[in-house]
Order: structure tokens, then C-alpha cells, then sequence
């Protein structure tokens, strides 16, 4: 995923702060960099983070290995919209 789309997806789900506070690590990470933007909106879809939640990158990276791994092994319900 680029930097915009990552960009793209923070903002839509409400969470601009946080991707401001998270960005230069994630950058350097590659955290997201070979991830589809649908990971990182199922993420947001299923977590529920208030806005303007304080989160250090390195919850943000658990978060989203756990939920990832989640994801690959099927056990995360289905969501309908």
C-alpha cells in the first residue's frame, strides 16, 4: 500500500491524528507496504478506536499482526454492510 492510500484510509475512518503520530514509523516500518488497502479497512472496520485515540506505533503494530493473523486463519466473522 502507498503512503497516500494509507493516508486515504486513516482519514476516511476518522483516525487523521493518529496517522500524523504513526506515519514516519510506519514508513520506515514497511509495516503496510505490501498489504492491500482492504486490510487496513477491515482493520478500522472491526477495531473500534475512538478519534483522536492516543496509540503508539508499537500498539498499532500489534494490533494489526494479531488482526492479520486473525484474518489469514478465517477466524474473524464476516461483517455486512
Amino acid at each position: 500500500m502507498t503512503e497516500r492510500e494509507m493516508e486515504e484510509i486513516f482519514k476516511l475512518y476518522g483516525h487523521s491524528h493518529m496517522y500524523t503520530k504513526l506515519k514516519n514509523k510506519l514508513l520506515l516500518s514497511n509495516l503496510l507496504d505490501n498489504e492491500s488497502g482492504e486490510l487496513l479497512e477491515s482493520f478500522f472496520s472491526s477495531y473500534d478506536f475512538r478519534q483522536d485515540t492516543a496509540m503508539n506505533y508499537e500498539e498499532f503494530e500489534f494490533h494489526i499482526r494479531v488482526f492479520k493473523l486473525l484474518e489469514e486463519q478465517e477466524v474473524l466473522p464476516e461483517v455486512y454492510y
